[in-house]
């Protein structure tokens, strides 16, 4: 009987930081989505942002050699 009401204590304190971890795992992994969302917007916008810098011309000469290596400059 000793046995039982000791194996129902550990059961339920294992139940309990179970529980806790649980809570703390989803709190961290909400943590770690934020930033991850974060850091993808701030990747496409910078990408979006580099691509309207390389429309203009000085910028684009500036900035890549490809123009100046072409034969033939498009119009």
């Amino acid at each position: 009987m000793a046995k039982s009401v000791a194996s129902k204590k550990e059961t339920r304190k294992l139940t309990q930081l179970k529980a806790r971890d649980k809570q703390s795992f989803l709190l961290l992994s909400d943590e770690v989505s934020r930033i991850l969302r974060r850091i993808i917007l701030t990747l496409l916008v910078v990408a979006a942002m580099s691509q309207m810098a390389l429309q203009n011309e000085q910028i684009r000469y500036w900035v890549t050699s490809v123009d100046r290596l072409e034969g033939t400059k498009l119009q």
